[in-house]
């Protein structure tokens, strides 16, 4: 379980593909406790957040306040491509959206849904999927991710070229060829 994505992390991955270094926007579903979306206040100028429990909704919204953080509540399978679409330049998308043990929303894991609408972007984004240990096994009915294989999510950008697809500390890392801003 590798926790709250860091800025240590998100900065060696900028470093690895320095073309994508100047993306101003973060975008994560799974806020939970918002401590990724804290972390990266001083790598991007613009972040959103999607969370489906009304508890961790509530808890993180409070908690961070007037730190120009965009959440939203719900479904991300349905909220994310909307914001995806809205947003005219490259991304990083960190998706954290699924079961977790303990407290949770308890919906099934919304991956493919993300990733169809960041695939429909134009853009050059990058990716970071947590969790990569769970694909392939199915704990509970909530948590089931028999389905979900690393070639099937790479799939999903058939049109678009993947540059590069890695694991690093339970993470894979998608980077998206695309346009990469104005």
């Amino acid at each position: 379980m590798a926790g709250p994505l860091t800025t240590q992390e998100v900065g060696e991955i900028l470093a690895a593909h320095p073309q994508y270094s100047s993306i101003r926007v973060f975008i994560e579903s799974g806020t939970e406790l918002g401590r990724t979306i804290k972390n990266m206040r001083s790598l991007f100028s613009v972040r959103h957040t999607i969370e489906l429990s009304p508890l961790f909704y509530v808890y993180a919204r409070f908690k961070l306040f007037g730190q120009g953080i965009r959440f939203r509540f719900g479904d991300s399978a349905r909220i994310l491509p909307k914001i995806a679409a809205r947003t005219t330049e490259p991304a990083v998308f960190f998706l954290d959206a699924h079961c977790s043990s303990g407290y949770t929303a308890g919906r099934d894991i919304p991956l493919y849904g993300e990733l169809t609408a960041i695939a429909k972007r134009p853009y050059a984004d990058l990716i970071i999927i947590d969790d990569v240990r769970l694909f392939g096994t199915k704990k509970k009915p909530q948590e089931d991710w028999s389905g979900i294989t690393r070639q099937k999510l790479e799939k999903v950008f058939s049109s678009h070229k993947l540059t590069a697809s890695y694991v690093s500390n339970d993470r894979l890392i998608l980077v998206k060829e695309g346009r990469r801003g104005d």
